[in-house]
């Protein structure tokens, strides 16, 4: 797999059918969990110290993976990098968020009402980008660096672009997109990143472009246990757990991130705020 580093001659990278990629499995492919002792030494890689994800030579788009992306995010025995952890990944994440995450699709979704062209960085199962499409948007392009989340999902939304990459590195010219969108992807890159993402999508956005962000919120995060009990009752102390308690080797450097400022330095102008538990939205619009 080639990459052409020539930004601005690139209209539409190339499009790889995903869905029947070949990829090797890893080793937690090989673990049975209808077996006792796969199933007790999975438990034990789940609850033990984190691992590098080891990646195997022959994966396709291997060298389009940050490294930063080779940790166990999530607790999750070598990451997303596996045919079968990254289905039960896709899966369970809705589960853990309580089913929270769909009213936030749909927030992003109606935020980018009207676009004609979409791309949702940090894709994973594509679930935002299936969203999108359904507000009757044709255009739909979905951004991962993961191959097997890639795979996982082209399977479940064939009509939708999947392309390999990172949002530090956006293979698109510039103009490209009426809107962009990230759901949950920032708070998992290192700070430095940040603000190169959010000026890659000023590149490819069209100027009056909507960029719409979902992430953790800092409401459960910097809350109280007491407070969090008083305002949002027993969800609000599950969140607060959940976030001290799952391997997210960013997130505290991520909510001491001025994002606001951020978009604003960059030539964007925030037009929507919200602020919940478990996530926060910002829609910011792009300069002319």
């Amino acid at each position: 797999m080639t990459v052409n580093n020539n930004k601005s001659a690139i209209s539409c990278p190339e499009i790889v059918d995903w869905s029947r990629a070949e990829l090797p499995d890893t080793w937690p492919d090989d673990y049975k969990l209808y077996n006792p002792l796969h199933l007790y030494r999975m438990l034990r890689a789940v609850l033990g110290r984190r691992q590098q994800v080891q990646i195997p030579h022959n994966l396709p788009g291997r060298d389009l993976i940050p490294r930063y992306a080779l940790q166990e995010f999530h607790n999750i025995p070598n990451g997303n990098y596996s045919r079968t952890l990254s289905n039960g990944y896709i899966k369970g994440f809705e589960i853990v968020m309580l089913g929270c995450m769909a009213k936030y699709r749909t927030l992003i979704a109606d935020a980018l009402a009207g676009c004609n062209s979409v791309l949702d960085i940090g894709c994973g199962g594509g679930k935002t980008a299936d969203t999108i499409q359904q507000q009757g948007i044709d255009d739909v392009w979905a951004l991962d660096p993961c191959p097997y989340l890639l795979k996982q999902a082209a399977t479940r939304h064939p009509r939708i672009k999947f392309i390999q990459g990172a949002g530090e590195n956006i293979p698109f010219q510039e103009a490209r997109f009426d809107g962009v969108s990230l759901c949950y992807v920032l708070h998992e890159i290192p700070p430095r990143y940040v603000e190169e993402v959010i000026r890659e999508v000023k590149r490819v956005l069209k100027p009056g472009g909507s960029f719409v962000i979902v992430e953790p919120s800092p409401v459960h995060y910097f809350g109280t246990y007491r407070q969090l009990l008083r305002r949002f009752g027993l969800k609000g102390l599950y969140f607060k757990l959940l976030a001290q308690n799952i391997n997210e080797p960013f997130l505290e450097s991520w909510h001491k991130t001025d994002l606001k400022s951020m978009l604003v330095s960059q030539g964007f102008q925030v037009v929507q705020e919200l602020s919940d538990v478990p996530s926060s939205l910002i829609h910011a619009k792009s300069g002319t």
